[in-house]
């Protein structure tokens, strides 16, 4: 009798532990195939409020002792390839060079990849170094090639002078800048003060 009532309590207790566990912490898992492109624009899903991450920061340091800080008000995180990859909203970026040099980027929306740190940055971009202010509405950050692109109505600012181009390209090693236009027919506008 009283192993029958040892092994009646014993199932008792196991149907409750199943019960409990089913309950509280067991989840569903639906997996929802998401067509991936990478594009200038927030992409939409049906999971969108799982994905989303509020005052987010990523914080490198690259092999030459550079760092890259990049912090936004939200990002969505999707995976494209097994790489995980950040749309963000109201971006603000800070790459620091070896020699401690800093140069700012803000932008409205940025794509970032976890993997590369390549990081796009599009609508109202503004970089910032120095005393010297350029204005765009994309900008590339390619660690693997080390060059910034700033491209599309670019606009340049010092105290003594203003450039309008269409493209600037900036290698992050030697630091040399390219300015140039899209159309070999076309000027870029410099005016000095």
């Amino acid at each position: 009798m009283k192993t029958l009532l040892q092994l009646t309590l014993f199932c008792i207790i196991v149907i409750i532990s199943i019960f409990f566990y089913r309950n509280y912490f067991f989840e569903d898992k639906v997996v929802i195939k998401e067509d991936l492109k990478i594009n200038d624009e927030f992409i939409n899903s049906n999971n969108e409020k799982r994905n989303i991450i509020k005052n987010l920061k990523y914080e490198v340091t690259l092999k030459d002792n550079s760092k890259y800080i990049i912090k936004a008000e939200s990002g969505k995180i999707l995976f494209e390839d097994g790489v995980e990859v950040i749309f963000m909203e109201n971006v603000d970026a800070l790459f620091i060079d070896k020699n401690k040099r800093k140069l700012f980027v803000g932008s409205k929306s940025a794509t970032f990849n976890s993997d590369n740190y390549n990081t796009f940055f599009r609508d109202n971009v503004e970089i910032n170094f120095g005393n010297k202010i350029i204005t765009s509405k994309k900008l590339d950050f390619n660690f693997i090639d080390n060059n910034i692109l700033i491209f599309e109505n670019v606009r340049f600012s010092s105290p003594d002078k203003k450039i309008e181009t269409d493209n600037i390209r900036i290698d992050t090693i030697t630091k040399n800048v390219e300015i140039f236009m899209n159309q070999l027919n076309n000027n870029v506008m410099i005016s000095s003060f």
